[in-house]
């Protein structure tokens, strides 16, 4: 036996005390001197009956009974079983969701669709309005030479100073530029 259990505890209430009298370590002069204290102990007595009678029905309980042959593998093919199932309705369930986003999203982009063709169609719609309005009254002023003649000129010598490379404004602006760019090189 061990140094430590060959050491009664001085303290016949202690768990470790206990632990000896359940497991029948005492030695012949503990157990003279485990009797005495049950003599005068009436809590210790009672604890020592019950403790005995807790004993006696757990002796008396019979033992589990035999697992069937297959149990294991039955219980191992059940559980793959699931597994599979949950694996296969997680993967169902996925889809769903990734379905009915899909629709959400191609639905959304159908509705957005068609009001940009709504959209455009309004504006070629204005623009057919406008063009007619417009050769309308180029028509009423072409009628009226005189009347559109001036605004002719006008824009004809406006285009030709503003655009042709020669013009008015290219020459303004490349002159502009060379004098920024020596503005720059001198600072």
């Amino acid at each position: 036996m061990p140094e430590k259990l060959k050491m009664p505890s001085q303290e016949l209430h202690s768990e470790a005390w206990w632990i000896r009298v359940l497991d029948d370590e005492l030695t012949p002069d503990e157990e003279v001197r485990w009797g005495a204290h049950l003599l005068q102990c009436e809590s210790c007595r009672q604890e020592l009956a019950a403790l005995t009678r807790v004993d006696l029905f757990l002796s008396q309980v019979p033992a589990p009974p035999a697992l069937p042959a297959g149990f294991t593998d039955a219980t191992v093919q059940l559980i793959a079983n699931k597994q599979r199932w949950h694996r296969m309705l997680s993967f169902l369930a996925g889809s769903l969701v990734i379905a009915l986003t899909s629709l959400l999203v191609v639905g959304v982009a159908r509705s957005a669709l068609s009001s940009f063709e709504l959209g455009v169609g309004v504006m070629f719609f204005a623009r057919d309005i406008l063009f007619h309005s417009l050769v309308q009254t180029m028509l009423a002023l072409l009628v009226r030479w005189r009347t559109i003649l001036p605004y002719v000129v006008g824009t004809a010598l406006v285009a030709y100073a503003l655009v042709v490379p020669d013009g008015l404004l290219m020459t303004f602006a490349i002159v502009w530029l060379s004098s920024r760019r020596r503005a720059r090189g001198m600072a």
